[in-house]
């Protein structure tokens, strides 16, 4: 499903993944790797670690250049914007 993601950025797309929550918000985790729910800072507790199904249009977000030396540095990543979802398990 990851593999996928790079052709269908700017797509109304359904994921279904884990809805987890990480510190730069919600995200629904695909083969262990994220992809953020814009606008979602958290999911609500009775979600967190249930298998949900995300509908919403995909963006790509590169990571922004480092600024100086670092020991972590941001990673590219996957939105998705006008998002609804639903528990499925």
């Amino acid at each position: 499903m990851w593999g996928d993601l790079e052709s269908r950025v700017d797509e109304r797309v359904t994921l279904a993944g884990t809805a987890q929550n990480a510190a730069a918000g919600a995200i629904v985790s695909l083969d262990g790797r994220p992809v953020y729910v814009s606008d979602l800072p958290e999911w609500p507790p009775d979600l967190v670690g249930r298998a949900v199904e995300v509908t919403g249009t995909l963006v790509f977000r590169p990571a922004p250049p480092p600024e100086g030396p670092t020991v972590h540095q941001l990673s590219d990543s996957y939105e998705l914007h006008g998002a609804v979802w639903s528990a499925t398990g």
